[in-house]
């Protein structure tokens, strides 16, 4: 697995990128739905996720994805409840 870097950032200070295993493909470089217009976007998978939330609060990222019934339309990921998703659609 490849070290962690630190992207420059444009707002805010800067941040250790986490790889994914040996993909090469940084948490940072997954898709964030920034034209998400529900009101609740802070609530999304793909908003926690680029934030870090499933490291920082492992036990809630899981409850919020096992047993997964719906599946974004935008991102790919998968949710057990619609409101963690900018487009969901059930699986």
């Amino acid at each position: 697995m490849a070290a962690p870097q630190t992207p420059r950032s444009q707002s805010g200070p800067a941040r250790t990128a986490t790889f994914l295993g040996d993909t090469g493909v940084t948490a940072e470089q997954l898709p964030h739905n920034s034209d998400c217009s529900s009101g609740d976007h802070g609530k999304h998978l793909c908003f926690l996720m680029y934030e870090g939330f499933h490291f920082q609060n492992k036990e809630a990222y899981r409850a919020m994805v096992q047993e997964a019934q719906f599946r974004c339309q935008q991102c790919g990921r998968t949710a057990k409840s619609r409101d963690n998703l900018c487009m969901p659609e059930p699986l």
